[in-house]
């Protein structure tokens, strides 16, 4: 080969070649990217799109059956100290009762540990409450309660009769102890 071809080759068809495949190399790079921000973008829209559909359908449930009223009370009253809630409660609803009928024998915090919300993560309290009188106005008692404080989840439900409360012209009453679990907000995260 002549050094007239071989400087031809070497000063005109390699820096052409080089250049080509470094322009060719910068458009697949910049293609590429541009791929990767179209595709982010889109399922960045697909997400918004989809959060928009899921928010409006939770305005039409939140706007149904006075649902966001129960959730701003609910609310209210996660905010609230259990054990003050509960003791006023508990004397709002014992005021409209006969001691005969029913009267509070225990309001605490049992120390062990909850079966069921020590599987979660949320925070919680556990409280005791006992009861001793007759089944409908404890029943009636128990269900206020619960209303009062949405809150509550009954954790467990123990009945037994009052031996000692039944004699001539009585009523049978009862011994009623429940334990409730009380969720608490969860904390921002």
């Amino acid at each position: 080969m002549s050094n007239y071809l071989k400087s031809i080759l070497l000063f005109g068809y390699l820096p052409t070649s080089l250049l080509l495949v470094g322009v060719l190399a910068g458009t697949y790079y910049f293609h590429t990217s541009l791929e990767e921000k179209k595709q982010s973008k889109k399922t960045a829209y697909e997400n918004y799109q989809k959060n928009v559909k899921e928010l409006e359908l939770l305005e039409d449930f939140l706007g149904k059956d006075q649902h966001r009223e129960k959730m701003k009370f609910l609310g209210s009253h996660l905010d609230e100290d259990l054990l003050q809630t509960l003791s006023r409660n508990l004397a709002e609803i014992l005021a409209k009762y006969d001691e005969e009928d029913i009267h509070n024998t225990e309001i605490g915090q049992p120390t062990s540990a909850s079966p069921i919300a020590s599987q979660t993560e949320s925070s919680f309290s556990r409280v005791n409450l006992g009861f001793e009188g007759h089944f409908s106005a404890i029943q009636e008692s128990i269900t206020e309660l619960e209303f009062r404080m949405p809150q509550l989840s009954l954790e467990s439900l123990t009945i037994s009769t009052n031996i000692a409360g039944t004699g001539s012209g009585k009523l049978p009453s009862l011994r009623v102890k429940v334990n409730y679990l009380c969720w608490h907000r969860p904390e921002a995260s």
